[in-house]
């Protein structure tokens, strides 16, 4: 019935689009989103750190919900999330990401000292209001640089580095801890946070000075 109905209607004038040839690497990786990609690379190392080390660093410390850790960043980042949007589409995403990559490095440096239920909510409401608001700002930015034809490239771009992200922490710092003590691990990993907002800030610069 569909289509006998179809043929009833005012057909527009279709425009022919030109055929792009199909590249593997065009469709995994887009170069215009170089820069939120590398920062997306380095912020997940700290997740990396969490998802491989915690549950083993709690039964190291004798913290046994590490489970809250977990539910308390996963609560605090969707409850921000409102907020901190306003913010990005207000101020941009310059001082949004290195205010949170900061309360991620605080974050971490505190979890490396835990001993106590007190100081892991402590660590897990910063990593979630950090941590848990970098990402999804990255995301938006890589959007953001890119034509509405480009974003599904762009899309894939920024999970993928994610993933590397990942894999990169678990493989290297896995390494690493048969050398350093897990709050050592910890400590090293939330330089990462530093390392984005100095990045992010230069960026910042940078484009003051093209204004």
């Amino acid at each position: 019935m569909a289509v006998i109905a179809l043929q009833f209607l005012d057909s527009p004038t279709i425009v022919k689009c030109k055929k792009k040839p199909f590249r593997f690497l065009d469709m995994i990786f887009e170069k215009d989103v170089w820069f939120p990609a590398l920062l997306t690379v380095i912020t997940t190392l700290g997740f990396g750190a969490i998802i491989t080390f915690l549950v083993l660093f709690g039964k190291q410390k004798g913290v046994d919900h590490i489970f809250l850790f977990f539910l308390i960043n996963a609560t605090v980042a969707t409850l921000l999330r409102p907020f901190t949007g306003k913010w990005y589409d207000k101020k941009g995403p310059w001082s949004i990401i290195i205010m949170s990559a900061m309360l991620g490095f605080f974050s971490l440096v505190i979890l490396s000292y835990a001993t106590n239920d007190l100081q892991l909510i402590i660590a897990a409401v910063l990593f979630g209001a950090g941590y848990g608001t970098v990402m999804p700002c990255l995301h938006t930015w890589t959007v953001q640089k890119v034509s509405e034809e480009k974003r599904g490239a762009a899309n894939a771009t920024f999970f993928s580095s994610f993933d590397v992200g990942v894999g990169v922490s678990a493989f290297v710092l896995g390494i690493l801890a048969e050398w350093l003590s897990l709050e050592m691990i910890f400590r090293f990993v939330s330089l990462s946070f530093i390392g984005v907002a100095v990045l992010v800030y230069k960026d910042y610069i940078n484009e003051k000075k093209l204004i």
